[in-house]
């Protein structure tokens, strides 16, 4: 192999086998500020063989560089504080396992940053691979690697047809506020082929020593889809006809976030998380699986020697979540506000929602009511000039495809997640905050090639927040939560302290529906003005 200087330092080299993999990523960031950090521009760098032979062992190479992409895979600029610590952890999700500790370090500007991290991946299955790079900083995820290579039954020769590699894009800008408790959930699988996660936690108080502190694998004993579904429809068939039923309802909802804070999270970050309780204001949860409607835990812990319960995750915490490898949006913009409001919905409420929403209008901001027909709304998702999106209606989840959830439209008309692909994705240029007030329309779940759903298709089209609800929601306590949430936002509150304000303030209504919303965004994201 030959050896890569730069200034004397060695920054890469070239390997004599033609079909090594080569894949960069970078983050995005700002010149500094006056007084502000230096900052250095760096590439972030995995080599791996393209292809493996079965039960062969190979090392993947994970490393900083100040060189700059190639024109043909060029990468994306990043600017990095020096002295920046960096964590990276490899997921080995598909083929291959990693043999001996799956994470590492890297420093900006330290002197020893180019050096390669070296982790170590046996392959276990014939067939394409599939490996995560993960990056840190600070515990947010500012950078996400997919990797492909083949597994083959024989000794692996490189193929010819050149690299198989996904970039990755960058997910925050160094100047982004850091939440006080960011949690980074990451699928797994055991030797028998089931499904779990295992969890990352990281306080941005340096006393707590927490920095990618991991926690599990737990595994689902059950398929997590169907039972998160007849999960929802419990909820749905609670009975809410009198001031019994309604805390009889309260009591079992509350019941039902204990069980799912107990079975989800292992003994020991129970009892850190409630510890922690009164310390905590802004939680992250940055999650890849697509089922658990992680606001829904509800804290318990040890109290004078009895167990006591606390409070729901999205009612004690400043709380959103966010899909690792989607760029993250610190600044949302509100001036163009597209509101869908189908005239055939019946809600009682409908028509005071489209009320006040288009009283949002003025002070520089336009709204504008989008004829609820499919072909307007493609029209108007293609043009990408609206950095809002406000859909007040019927939704309905469709089987177990979540990509085949539906907006019910006017004149029988439907819209599905599937179809926000192609020219439709220009919605993302503006990286618009989109707000689907109907329901079942936050649900996710697993669709043809990867998890799917309207959150999912409108976060990979370039949203900047998307906010929905798990289960059908009461038309009155929508209305209200959304009349709460908008005042909150343009008035200048953080996402996540708005959102929790609006539940807060819709909770006396006596219904789930203050539960029901999940948001994906960062919580200290606010509306430029």
């Amino acid at each position: 192999a030959a050896v890569i200087l730069e200034d004397g330092r060695p920054v890469g080299y070239v390997h004599p086998q033609a079909g090594a993999l080569r894949a960069e990523i970078l983050e995005g960031g700002r010149r500094p500020r006056p007084g502000g950090p230096r900052l250095l521009q760096r590439n972030l760098q995995a080599d791996f063989p393209a292809s493996v032979a079965l039960g062969a062992k190979a090392v993947l190479r994970v490393k900083l560089s100040r060189r700059r992409g190639r024109p043909e895979k060029p990468g994306l600029e990043v600017l990095q504080p020096a002295g920046s610590e960096l964590d990276v952890i490899v997921q080995a999700r598909r083929g291959f396992e990693v043999e001996g500790e799956p994470r590492g370090r890297l420093v900006v500007g330290s002197s020893d940053e180019y050096t390669p991290l070296r982790f170590t991946l046996r392959a276990i299955e014939p067939g394409e691979g599939d490996l995560r790079v993960i990056v840190f900083r600070q515990g947010a995820v500012i950078g996400y690697l997919r990797l492909t290579p083949q597994v083959g039954p024989a000794p692996a020769e490189a193929p010819s047809g050149g690299e198989r590699v996904q970039f990755g894009q960058p997910l925050a800008e160094v100047q982004v506020e850091t939440p006080d408790l960011s949690l980074h959930i990451e699928e797994t699988w055991d030797g028998a082929g089931r499904h779990g996660f295992v969890m990352y936690l990281s306080a941005s108080d340096a006393s707590l020593h927490l920095n990618l502190k991991k926690f599990g694998p737990v595994l689902f004993q059950s398929e997590p889809g169907p039972f998160f579904g007849d999960f929802y429809r419990k909820i749905e068939g609670l009975p809410l006809t009198s001031v019994d039923e309604q805390s009889r309802a309260s009591r079992e909802l509350e019941g039902w976030g204990v069980f799912l804070f107990e079975n989800l999270f292992p003994p020991e970050a129970q009892e850190l998380l409630w510890s922690l309780r009164g310390r905590i204001r802004t939680v992250f949860i940055q999650s890849a699986e697509p089922w658990v409607p992680w606001e829904l835990c509800r804290l318990t812990g040890m109290e004078n020697g009895r167990k006591t319960e606390g409070a729901f995750f999205c009612e004690a915490f400043e709380m959103t979540r966010w899909l690792p490898g989607t760029g993250i949006k610190p600044a949302l913009h509100l001036s163009r506000l597209a509101v869908v409001v189908p005239a055939s919905s019946g809600l009682p409420y409908s028509a005071a929602e489209l009320e006040f929403l288009l009283g949002l209008a003025g002070n520089g901001r336009q709204v504008e009511r989008i004829p609820a027909r499919y072909l307007d709304l493609f029209k108007a998702f293609s043009a990408g000039s609206y950095d809002g999106w406000h859909f007040s209606g019927h939704g309905a989840a469709r089987g177990k495809d979540p990509n085949q959830a539906e907006m019910i439209l006017d004149e029988q008309e439907t819209l599905t997640p599937i179809r926000l692909s192609g020219e439709a994705a220009n919605l993302g240029r503006t990286s618009p905050l989109v707000f689907l007030n109907a329901c079942q329309i936050g649900q996710g779940g697993m669709s043809l090639t990867d998890a799917g759903g309207w959150a999912r298709q409108f976060l990979a089209a370039g949203a900047g927040a998307f906010i929905g609800a798990h289960w059908a929601i009461y038309d009155r306590t929508a209305y209200f939560f959304a009349r709460e949430l908008y005042s909150r936002l343009l008035g200048g509150l953080p996402v996540g302290r708005a959102v929790r304000e609006a539940r807060l303030a819709v909770k006396p209504a006596g219904d789930p529906t203050w539960l029901a919303y999940t948001v994906f965004a960062h919580p200290l994201a606010r509306i430029a003005r």
